[in-house]
C-alpha cells in the first residue's frame, strides 16, 4: 500500500504543480491546460506585478492545498476519514453553487480558502482509496 500511495500522491503532486506554476505565471505554453479545468474570469482571479494569474482564486487555492498535501501524503499517510474529505469538499460545493445561481457573489479570499480546503479534501479521499 505504501508504494501505491507513493505513486497516486507523487502523480497528484506533479499535476499540482503543473496547475500551481500556471496559476502564478500563466506561462503560454500552459494555457490550453489551465482552460480545461478554469473559467479564468478576470474578476476572479489574483493579479501580480507581472499579470493576471492564470488560475481563478478559487481554482489557486485548490491546486495550492492539494500540492501540499499530497507532498504530505507521499511521506506518510493523511488523516482523516472519507467523511472528513467530503466534509472538506462541501465548502467549494456550496459557495460555487450559490454563487452560480447568483444568490450570492463570493470573494476572492473566500474563494481561496474553499478552494484550498477541497484540495485538502481531495488528498484526503485519495489516501482513503490508497490505504484500504
Amino acid at each position: 500500500m505504501v508504494r501505491l500511495r507513493r505513486i497516486a500522491s507523487a502523480a497528484l503532486g506533479l499535476l499540482s504543480l503543473t496547475y500551481v506554476l500556471g496559476a502564478f505565471f500563466d506561462p503560454p505554453l500552459l494555457r490550453p491546460l489551465m482552460k480545461v479545468s478554469c473559467h479564468r474570469l478576470p474578476h476572479r482571479s489574483f493579479h501580480f506585478a507581472w499579470g493576471m494569474g492564470g488560475q481563478c482564486a478559487r481554482c489557486t487555492g485548490f491546486w495550492l492545498a492539494a500540492m501540499v498535501s499530497s507532498t504530505i501524503l507521499f511521506i506518510r499517510s493523511v488523516p482523516g476519514t472519507v467523511r472528513t474529505g467530503l466534509v472538506l469538499l462541501a465548502p467549494m460545493l456550496v459557495d460555487g453553487t450559490i454563487q452560480f445561481f447568483g444568490f450570492h457573489e463570493s470573494t476572492n479570499p473566500v474563494r481561496l480558502l474553499t478552494g484550498a480546503a477541497a484540495g485538502f479534501g481531495l488528498v484526503v479521499l485519495l489516501g482513503r482509496a490508497v490505504d484500504c
